[in-house]
């Protein structure tokens, strides 16, 4: 189990560097070691199981295999009850709120269109009634996360900002553009307020910002400043070939025009 540990400690560490293939590798081996460890009713085992199935949905998920991410996060949600967990348990809700994100970007690719820019597919009947069924189960699922006492008692808990950012997203999803912008502003000054204006999760919260706002007709000044100031932030953590910084140098590649007060670059003078 202490193999286990390090393994998933590493594989975590190669997440946040963008070594996804690594990251997979290792939570997978923790995984195995931890299926074979004796004790499967021992409190322990349990919560480090549900918390490596977890980080390789999250692993996955980042590597678009939203299958494969579901699957995982399924089992550290079935392990947390079987475990006794309730469903407005922290650690339940963390990994519910994945789940949502997961099943959303799972419309989105059936509808044809995700945040992975990948190639728009034909639709369909079966396909939108199945991005339906899955909208509808994430709706389900954000509703039951921000309605939990952890999240509804303390407004401000930067848990409740983490459920709101992917939440936002699926609100546009449905349409609700309006309201989807209005949540990931809330998201945005909790965790401004708790951890700086310069932690990656502000970047998060405005590339999603700039996501939502690029698709619903805002007008590109706007969108882009979320963009830099997010690549900004995550170039201080990140090396420039993360993931995440190539996917937003690519949404600035789609209006190539400076910004007010931007260099020809991209980068503030």
């Amino acid at each position: 189990m202490k193999i286990a540990d390090g393994l998933c400690d590493l594989g975590l560490v190669r997440w946040r560097q963008g070594r996804l293939g690594e990251a997979l590798n290792l939570h997978r081996e923790a995984l195995h070691l931890l299926e074979r460890a004796p004790g499967d009713g021992e409190p322990a085992r349990r919560n480090r199981t549900a918390f490596v199935h977890q980080a390789l949905g999250l692993a996955l998920l980042d590597s678009e295999d939203l299958e494969g991410a579901e699957q995982h996060l399924r089992s550290a949600l079935d392990v947390l009850e079987c475990a006794g967990y309730a469903v407005g348990h922290p650690v339940v809700l963390s990994s519910s709120v994945h789940l949502g994100e997961t099943l959303r970007q799972r419309a989105a690719r059936y509808r044809g269109r995700d945040d992975r820019r990948s190639p728009a597919r034909e639709r369909s009947s079966p396909g939108e009634r199945e991005a339906e069924r899955l909208l509808a189960e994430a709706k389900r699922i954000f509703d039951e996360v921000l309605s939990a006492p952890h999240m509804d008692g303390d407004r401000d808990h930067p848990d409740r900002a983490c459920a709101l950012v992917r939440y936002s997203h699926l609100l546009h999803d449905q349409g609700n553009s309006e309201a989807a912008l209005t949540e990931v502003k809330n998201a945005i000054r909790i965790y401004t307020e708790k951890y700086g204006s310069q932690h990656p999760y502000v970047a998060e919260a405005r590339y999603r910002r700039a996501l939502i706002g690029k698709e619903s007709g805002t007008q590109p000044p706007r969108w882009r400043e979320d963009l830099i100031t997010a690549r900004e932030i995550y170039l201080r953590v990140h090396p420039p070939d993360h993931p995440v910084i190539r996917r937003i140098e690519e949404e600035l590649g789609d209006d190539p025009g400076p910004a007010p007060g931007e260099a020809p670059d991209g980068r503030h003078p």
